[in-house]
């Protein structure tokens, strides 16, 4: 069997806002890293472990810390940090303590405050100018974030970073309104943005107002994988593509695409408690068509399909060439066993 494409997974941050640290309680070692956090960012003036093997790491995470101060950035670079935060207007006092403390090496993260869009031109340019400040003194990992609401001016104001400026930008994911309110932002942002290659990674920053705890920690992760997944920038367990339908369509598309869905969560659940996540493994890529005349041809870069067929009867593929024919009644059994088998076929091959 030939692997699915393995996707290139773009980095996800989590930042704890103020003086909200997350309780180990509340999370299992290790557990925040496997559901697929990055890196930690805390402010550093928040209390800092004075051991450095302590301090540079959090729930086995890496930690990024965000500096206000030239008294903070030098106490930051004792601990061998995965990153250094601060606004573009303190990158002179960065600048200040390179010789002494021995951190140009250190990722740099210019984390603008969210700016209505009348205020990103001038952000843009005390960027530029902080950008070229810092490469004059010898920093070379730069990554840039400017926060905007609106949709054009996030849009240019990335397109600058990237094309003038040429350094890494991340998105920031943050908590704004309801749920629907925040898949709305992350498709246009997250998805515009990631498309066009103009952002290379994703900060999940919750509002100060809100408790950092389980539930908004996974939903807004849960937004960021969703849509980069369907970029290819996040491995995702499972794919499911379907056709739009048209005159030959013989079966119930959404319905069945609804019982794929069902049967592929459950086996991605399954496999995950067994330590076997599928997201290791490149995922799997699963067609619903609607014939078994198109069906194989248009789908033949799926793993795996099934397609709809005449007087009852539907049709498994496997890469595109027919498998089995069999009543429609039968099918998504069937195609549970042999997920499961391509799935073992890869694990054990």
């Amino acid at each position: 069997m030939r692997s699915s494409m393995q996707r290139e997974a773009a980095p996800i941050h989590l930042y704890i806002p103020g003086r909200k640290p997350i309780k180990q309680r509340e999370w299992g070692r290790g557990e925040l890293r496997n559901v697929g956090i990055n890196a930690l960012w805390m402010d550093a003036d928040d209390k800092i472990p004075s051991a450095a093997n302590e301090s540079e790491s959090m729930h086995d995470l890496p930690i990024v810390y965000r500096a206000a101060s030239r008294s903070a950035i030098e106490r930051i670079s004792t601990l061998s940090p995965a990153g250094i935060a601060i606004d573009p207007q303190s990158a002179d006092l960065v600048i200040d303590c390179a010789s002494s403390a021995g951190i140009k090496h250190t990722p740099l993260y210019l984390l603008s405050r969210i700016l209505p869009s009348v205020e990103v031109k001038t952000e843009l340019e005390t960027i530029a100018l902080c950008v070229d400040r810092l490469r004059a003194g010898g920093f070379e990992k730069i990554f840039c974030s400017v926060p905007v609401s609106h949709s054009t001016a996030l849009y240019n104001g990335y397109a600058f970073l990237k094309r003038d400026l040429g350094v890494k930008t991340f998105v920031v994911l943050g908590t704004y309104g309801d749920e629907t309110d925040a898949l709305v932002r992350s498709a246009l942002h997250i998805g515009s943005l990631f498309y066009e290659g103009f952002a290379d990674g994703v900060l999940l920053k919750p509002q100060n107002s809100i408790p950092l705890d389980r539930y908004e920690i996974m939903r807004l992760l849960a937004i960021a994988k969703g849509t980069l997944s369907t970029l290819g920038r996040y491995p995702a367990a499972y794919t499911i593509v379907s056709c739009p339908m048209c005159g030959r369509c013989e079966i119930d598309i959404p319905g069945m695409t609804e019982e794929v869905d069902h049967v592929m969560r459950s086996i991605e659940k399954e496999y995950a408690k067994r330590g076997m996540p599928l997201t290791e493994m490149g995922g799997v890529t699963v067609a619903v068509m609607g014939c078994n005349v198109n069906g194989p041809g248009e789908a033949r870069g799926a793993d795996i399909g099934i397609a709809g067929g005449r007087s009852g009867s539907g049709t498994i593929f496997i890469e595109g060439k027919v498998h089995a024919t069999l009543p429609e009644g039968e099918l998504l059994e069937r195609f549970s066993e042999l997920v499961r088998g391509l799935i073992d076929e890869r694990i054990y091959s």
